[in-house]
């Protein structure tokens, strides 16, 4: 956008179609865009919006969209070395999958939702001009209103490490 920031963009279309009668049959459309900000030399805020709808085409009651928004950091540490963090939250909705009660009984009303918070962590060192080496973690809570034993709530890790290199 200018010399202090950047605008990203991004679609991803995935299908998955074993072209029999099958429920795991799948297209997934996502689009992203954010905006990053210079605050100060070496550190960059980075906000983040992401849209996804999954269309099971044999299953629609797991047919669902999602709404997705991070804020995060980017900090240099030196000229090598730089560490990253930031929160996550996000909102996924079923169209056809009913919310059950404690009971297990199914409401008659209500469609079935869940809500997400992730934060995460991340560090990438430089080796040379072409590859950089990363290592990071994300914490996620998941808070689903479905109660029927409460399977949906739940708190999860992930941990991370790889490298990017750039061939030309």
């Amino acid at each position: 956008l200018n010399a202090k920031s950047q605008m990203r963009l991004s679609y991803n279309v995935l299908n998955v179609n074993y072209f029999d009668a099958t429920d795991q049959n799948i297209l997934s459309n996502q689009i992203s865009g954010g905006v990053s900000i210079l605050l100060a030399p070496g550190t960059m805020w980075e906000n983040d919006y992401t849209f996804q709808y999954l269309d099971f085409t044999r299953n629609e009651g797991v047919t669902q969209y999602s709404n997705e928004f991070r804020t995060g950091f980017q900090q240099k540490l030196s000229p090598r070395l730089n560490a990253g963090a930031g929160f996550t939250i996000s909102a996924r909705q079923y169209e056809n999958k009913k919310t059950r009660f404690g009971d297990g009984l199914f409401s008659p009303d209500d469609e079935r939702s869940a809500g997400r918070y992730a934060i995460d962590a991340k560090l990438n060192y430089k080796l040379n001009l072409q590859v950089v080496l990363n290592i990071g973690s994300v914490i996620y809570w998941n808070d689903s209103d479905d109660l029927f034993q409460d399977n949906y709530d739940y708190a999860s890790y992930k941990f991370f490490s790889g490298f990017t290199w750039q061939l030309s």
